[in-house]
C-alpha cells in the first residue's frame, strides 16, 4: 500500500453517483471529500463507469449528456483509470451473505490491484473489509 500521502483511491459508484449528481443526497459530502484529496489520486474503473453511465441514463439524463458527464469527471487532473484484469473466480467471498456484496467484494479486489483503497459510503463493507476500504463521510455521519 503507498504512504498515505500519495493515497490512491478508487471510487464506488455510489461516491462517484454523489459528485456529480447535485440532488444526491450525498452530493455536498462528496464533493467536500473528493475536493480534500489535493494532489491524491480518484481512480475509477469499467465497472464504476457503467454503473454510472446506468445511473444517469435510468434517471433521464441522454447517452450523449451521461457520457459528457462522465468524461467531464475523468478530465480532473486526478481522476485516472484502472483497467479491470481479475475475476471473480479469484475474489475472497469471506463475509458476504447478499447478492448486493458481490460487486462491492469485486471492487476491493480491483482497489488492490491498482494499490488503492475503495472510497465507499458503505459503513458495512468497511466492517467487511476495513483494510481496503476507506469510508467517505457524509453529512449525517453514517
Amino acid at each position: 500500500m503507498t504512504n498515505e500521502a500519495s493515497q490512491r483511491f478508487l471510487l464506488d459508484a455510489n461516491v462517484v453517483i454523489a459528485v456529480i449528481d447535485q440532488q444526491h443526497e450525498h452530493h455536498t459530502a462528496a464533493v467536500d471529500w473528493f475536493e480534500m484529496l489535493g494532489d491524491q489520486v480518484a481512480i475509477t474503473c469499467p465497472t464504476v463507469e457503467n454503473a454510472c453511465l446506468r445511473y444517469l441514463i435510468r434517471t433521464g439524463v441522454s447517452a450523449t449528456d451521461a457520457h459528457a458527464v462522465l468524461t467531464g469527471l475523468k478530465a480532473d487532473r486526478r481522476v485516472t483509470f484502472a483497467p479491470e484484469t481479475s475475476s471473480m473466480s479469484t475474489a475472497s467471498l469471506h463475509g458476504v451473505i447478499g447478492f448486493r456484496q458481490v460487486t462491492d467484494v469485486y471492487l476491493c479486489q480491483v482497489a488492490a490491484e491498482a494499490d488503492a483503497l475503495l472510497a465507499t459510503f458503505d459503513g458495512g463493507l468497511h466492517q467487511m473489509r476495513p483494510r481496503r476500504t476507506l469510508r467517505v463521510p457524509t453529512a449525517q455521519g453514517s
